[in-house]
């Protein structure tokens, strides 16, 4: 993803250009990017005439995708909470947790262990 610095008597040479490389790298992956993402990121850059309008449709996306995630983050957090107030030693009858499910999902279906 980055280019290899020139080697001068054996050192390697950082300029300007990879310490913005490297400070792109680190925003693109506080930003919650992959690196396979990120190296799209890189590659959009390289050709500038359409490079912010593509970087802002990514953006956009990535903030959907943490929006979702969050979400279910939120869901699981809660039902944490709710186990930690249970007492039902696995019985699902009384189970804090199993209470906290859509009826559809509370019952396996006779003789599976398949949800209805």
């Amino acid at each position: 993803m980055l280019a290899p610095p020139k080697r001068v008597s054996g050192r390697r040479e950082y300029g300007r250009e990879h310490a913005n490389s490297l400070k792109l790298l680190l925003a693109a992956q506080r930003a919650g990017f992959t690196l396979a993402e990120t190296r799209s990121l890189f590659a959009l850059f390289s050709d500038e005439r359409h490079a912010s309008e593509r970087w802002r449709g990514m953006a956009r996306e990535k903030i959907v995708e943490l929006d979702a995630t969050i979400a279910h983050l939120r869901g699981a957090r809660r039902t944490l909470r709710n186990a930690l107030d249970c007492a039902c030693a696995g019985d699902a009858d009384s189970c804090k947790l199993v209470a906290v499910l859509p009826a559809s999902k509370k019952r396996l279906q006779a003789g599976s262990k398949r949800w209805r």
